[in-house]
């Protein structure tokens, strides 16, 4: 069988949007199901769009029986106002490479050490409760309007392969992660614009740029950032590093830079 199952907005649109009653609606999500039980082999990629008039009763059935597929890209986007809670069995996908989440509760176990093998994760909307490292693989981390994000310090380790970090209108930023990130080559980070602590939003470039010698994208938006030279003298610092080739800043206060 097809190792890619999506079951995106088209699908939805066609199926769900035409049922009105509950009860047919509950048809649509009892057909995913026997999509999924009588689905034979690996399932490499699943793709689920969960629209807002439908039930979440069964989707902790598709998500373990997925976990026991060998899925190795994930991509869940949760439309309802209500968070939808992960299941345990998330945590137990040794093959995922690719995790995708949106408006999403995620609690590991506590015994929970980490994936294996995920390079990438992007997630919007997504409250995390509890600590959490997604593994020492992983090259990409984007996270926008994230709440519950110091929660992430223990994915900050001297043996991270981070590449690209993102961080967009989420909570406070902890700057001790920026120690451990010298393979980093783009860093995105824009201040949560509704935060009563913008003021106190301060990096410091000095040790930024010092923690990020292999970056060549650079972009600040919202942030307050303090360093030892005039404005002046950091634009040429800036423009004098030979790896860095796309550089944007809009700071709430640097220096005399206007």
């Amino acid at each position: 069988m097809h190792p890619q199952l999506v079951f995106g907005k088209k699908f939805f649109s066609a199926l769900v949007y035409k049922k009105v009653g509950q009860r047919q609606q509950l048809e649509v999500s009892t057909t995913i199901s026997n999509i999924l039980l009588l689905h034979t082999g690996r399932i490499l990629k699943f793709h689920l769009y969960i629209p807002q008039n439908l039930p979440l009763l069964y989707t902790d059935l598709w998500i373990k029986i997925i976990t026991n597929s060998g899925i190795s890209k994930l991509e869940l986007f949760n439309k309802p106002l209500i968070p939808y809670k992960m299941p345990s069995y998330l945590f137990s996908c040794l093959e995922l490479t690719h995790l995708s989440l949106s408006n999403c509760i995620l609690k590991p176990p506590r015994r929970f050490k980490g994936f294996r093998k995920l390079i990438h994760v992007n997630l919007e909307s997504v409250k995390i409760t509890a600590d959490i490292s997604f593994g020492t693989q992983l090259e990409a981390l984007i996270l926008e309007k994230c709440t519950g994000i110091e929660n992430l310090g223990c994915q900050f380790k001297y043996n991270n392969n981070l590449r690209t970090l993102e961080i967009m209108d989420s909570e406070k930023i902890d700057c001790q992660w920026f120690e451990c990130t010298k393979k980093l080559k783009v860093l995105g980070l824009r201040l949560y614009r509704e935060s009563s602590n913008s003021r106190k939003e301060v990096i410091s470039l000095d040790k930024l740029l010092g923690n990020l010698p292999e970056i060549s994208g650079l972009h600040i938006y919202g942030f307050s950032l303090q360093c030892s030279e005039s404005g002046a003298s950091v634009l040429k610092r800036l423009k004098t590093m030979e790896k860095m080739h796309t550089l944007s800043l809009s700071c709430a206060g640097f220096c005399d830079l206007v």
